[in-house]
């Protein structure tokens, strides 16, 4: 049985692959800049102020002091600030799950297109950009 031929050309189908394992990529890479940069800094400095806050004598310094307590409550409100952008960014950057299988599902359709033999390149690129999408994090 013969599979049915589309009348695009399989270097379009092959240019699309390549710029969605390439996008899939740079989504994977800001998400794990975000991952392991601010947030980690902002969880990092919000457990250092729990921790500093459980403390009686340090309360009492900080409640005495008027800096004190205007440094610590901005430094409470910036750090809620970023975490809160992070998890808002990481949320947008975690569609990389969706370009990596959009990716592979474009390059299945090297398979309806001529020349046939570009499939033979887009379709790993595809798998590529799948396992990328679903087997890194």
């Amino acid at each position: 049985m013969k599979l049915p031929k589309l009348k695009i050309s399989n270097y379009y189908v092959l240019i699309v692959t390549l710029l969605l394992v390439g996008a899939t990529f740079y989504q994977l890479f800001l998400y794990g800049q975000v991952h392991w940069g601010p947030r980690k800094e902002a969880s990092l400095i919000k457990f250092r102020l729990d921790v500093l806050y459980d403390d009686e004598s340090t309360v009492k310094t900080i409640e005495k002091n008027q800096d004190l307590t205007e440094f610590f409550s901005d430094l409470k409100e910036s750090n809620s600030k970023v975490r809160n952008s992070c998890h808002i960014l990481m949320k947008i950057l975690s569609m990389y799950h969706l370009t990596g299988f959009l990716c592979f599902l474009v390059s299945l359709i090297s398979f309806f297109c001529k020349p046939t033999i570009i499939s033979i390149i887009c379709v790993p690129v595809g798998f590529l950009g799948l396992i990328m999408a679903l087997g890194v994090m």
